[in-house]
């Protein structure tokens, strides 16, 4: 775990006397793809001798994208050819070219986190702001100019280690993408975080420890083990899942008693001071048609 991170947090807590935060997955949730996987190909482009170690994943992508291969064997084959990728190459031009392609893919981001992220950003001066606290598998080296973009405070992404050479070893610290309740746990136990009123994001099972923390959660575009999870567990909580696509738009659902889902509007899903400004997405149920106007 990146002791460093955890104070960097705590330090942007307490400079901006914040109490509440939004936690985010990156991947999946607010990129449209994997940012890994375009560090892993922009490598074998910038060094030919890798391009036979990479050959397997483009292989396994072309199979997800024509719908013949499930996306875990994607990611398993990911996992497998990391270490090989990364050992032996030099840091600090991974870094240039990491930097490079987080802005080209700048907009293939999904316009519901994008918006609530802006609209959060809005909040910094006020008496009560957000913390924008990244936490994601992706590496630190392609998700920090990536989420820069977008106005995050803190990104804890993947370590990779490197030598006194400035070379990749091949070793790599994982928490940030296993285990973000632990990250979330250390900096709370630093600096109180009122987990009431935050909010997490994200897309997979590996972020069902920050939707356990966080008063409000998003399961965006979410895969079937999440959803499971939640249909179990997020009864009577403030726990959504929402389907942002080009085509249908917007979609925000709330889990009944009985585990079913069921369309809801901004204000019935959102923190009153996102909700009041959130903009009515396209797809998105308008306000007037939701069953919260009859409560009015």
């Amino acid at each position: 775990m990146q002791q460093s991170k955890i104070k960097e947090a705590v330090n942007v807590f307490k400079h901006k006397n914040a109490t509440r935060a939004i936690f985010s997955d990156i991947d999946g949730t607010v990129y449209q793809w994997q940012l890994l996987i375009d560090l892993v190909l922009a490598i074998a482009k910038n060094y030919p001798e890798k391009r036979s170690i990479v050959k397997p994943l483009r292989a396994v992508i072309v199979g997800y994208k024509r719908r013949e291969t499930p996306f875990r064997v994607v990611i398993d084959v990911l996992i497998s050819i990391i270490p090989h990728v990364f050992k032996g190459v030099n840091k600090k031009r991974v870094q240039k070219f990491a930097a490079a392609r987080a802005r080209s893919v700048q907009s293939k981001v999904y316009v519901f986190p994008k918006e609530m992220l802006k609209i959060a950003k809005s909040l910094d001066g006020t008496d009560d702001p957000y913390v924008l606290i990244a936490i994601t598998g992706a590496p630190q080296e392609v998700a920090e100019p990536f989420c820069a973009q977008l106005g995050f405070d803190v990104v804890i992404g993947s370590y990779y280690q490197a030598n006194r050479r400035g070379t990749y070893t091949g070793e790599r610290d994982i928490d940030s993408g296993i285990n973000k309740g632990a990250y979330i746990d250390a900096i709370d136990s630093l600096y109180a975080i009122d987990f009431e009123r935050s909010i997490a994001k994200g897309d997979s099972e590996h972020d069902h420890d920050m939707f356990d923390r966080c008063g409000y959660a998003y399961a965006i575009n979410p895969n079937t083990t999440l959803v499971h999870k939640l249909r179990e567990s997020a009864k009577d909580e403030s726990w959504y899942i929402v389907r942002d696509g080009q085509k249908s738009g917007v979609q925000i659902s709330a889990v009944n008693q009985d585990g079913a889902l069921y369309e809801v509007c901004a204000s019935c899903a959102m923190p009153p001071d996102i909700a009041s400004v959130f903009p009515l997405l396209p797809g998105m149920l308008d306000p007037e048609n939701c069953a919260c106007s009859s409560n009015v």
